[in-house]
């Protein structure tokens, strides 16, 4: 299936990266705005964003931040060597970043990379209702806000999201966060798991995510409302 690519640039280089990305078997649809484009996260997922960080509005890292909390995509920036420490912006989300110029076989190798990459990760990000868990990066977003949970909550909540709909025991909860422990952990587990259903905003008596199964465990189950290679990008 060809890759669906969100190119967020200005147009003179949106031209031409498009032309090349749907040479290379791309759909591209391109947008001019950090705006447009989590707007047009909603309505359809990418596998690809290229953001330009001249487009930047809001201040580049709470930019990355947004586009991840709405996306497990690839996200390769493109820079004019403007920003100072690329790294700050792969700590909040991008996975890899193009300079200017670079050549068409460069964007190509680089997109090609970041793919796989995303795929080879894939299998890490659970979504469920309107929460996203990324297992790899240990984070988790609740409606495109990320959620502050401790070592604790985010195992439990991992443990219970992979098995989505299934019903796991106390004890099975247990060995997975606590395995070297041979006490009675049954008030501990409480206390966390009540802590992680605060976050969650969930309600006792009508839980959204996770379930209680009386005299038996907890089930994770999501409540339903209805160009040439000379040539080089400058």
């Amino acid at each position: 299936m060809s890759p669906n690519t969100l190119l967020v640039t200005e147009p003179g280089t949106g031209l031409a990266v498009g032309r090349t990305l749907c040479e290379a078997g791309h759909r591209v649809h391109r947008c001019h705005t950090v705006m447009a484009a989590c707007d047009a996260l909603e309505s359809e997922e990418s596998d690809l964003l290229l953001v330009d960080l001249s487009l930047s509005e809001l201040g580049t890292a709470a930019v990355l931040r947004t586009l991840r909390a709405r996306t497990s995509a690839a996200i390769v920036l493109i820079d004019s060597g403007g920003y100072a420490d690329l790294s700050v912006l792969l700590a909040a989300g991008a996975d890899d970043f193009l300079s200017k110029p670079f050549s068409p076989a460069q964007l190509r190798a680089r997109v090609c990379v970041a793919l796989a990459e995303r795929n080879r990760r894939r299998a890490e990000v659970i979504g469920a209702g309107g929460l996203r868990l990324d297992a790899r990066r240990r984070q988790v977003w609740l409606d495109g806000r990320l959620l502050r949970l401790s070592r604790l909550e985010f195992d439990l909540l991992f443990c219970l999201a992979k098995r989505v709909g299934e019903v796991v025991s106390r004890g099975e909860l247990a060995m997975v966060v606590w395995p070297e422990s041979k006490s009675n952990v049954n008030h501990t587990l409480d206390v966390h798991l009540s802590g992680l259903r605060r976050k969650l905003g969930d309600n006792a008596a009508r839980p959204h995510y996770v379930h209680t199964v009386r005299g038996v465990g907890f089930r994770f189950a999501p409540a339903v409302d209805s160009t040439p290679d000379s040539a080089a990008f400058a």
